[in-house]
């Protein structure tokens, strides 16, 4: 029986493991694409599961929900460019937040060097 399983899951050339046309036809978007898209950040040396494409999938899908329920609270009824700036702000606005904690880190890190350094410097100047 497992062996039947083994043999009933396909593989493309990448030696990744093939969605089953049912399950992808149960995806709100087409596989191919979503997996595309990744392709073009992962390394090629890397092989992306079966259950990584099919999550990817399904996370887009709740993105798309969220954006379109921020849309969707325009009283207009026609959503134009800026209502789709503003429905997608708090995901840019992650990326410039996460930016900015990085180079906060960095910036406490040489604090905490300096720090260092002044206190090798006064435990020097105790020693003499």
């Amino acid at each position: 029986m497992a062996q039947e399983q083994q043999e009933a899951i396909k593989k493309n050339q990448n030696g990744e493991e093939e969605i089953a046309p049912e399950l992808e036809a149960k995806l709100p978007f087409p596989n191919a694409a979503v997996v595309r898209v990744m392709r073009e950040v992962i390394d090629r040396d890397k092989i992306i599961s079966k259950r990584v494409k099919i999550e990817m999938n399904k996370w887009l899908s709740e993105i798309c929900k969220d954006v379109s329920r921020e849309l969707n609270k325009n009283p207009y009824t026609k959503i134009e460019g800026d209502d789709f700036a503003n429905a997608i702000q708090k995901y840019r606005l992650y990326e410039s937040v996460d930016a900015q904690k990085h180079k906060v880190k960095k910036s406490l890190n040489r604090i905490i060097e300096d720090a260092q350094e002044l206190i090798n410097q006064v435990d020097n100047v105790k020693s003499d």
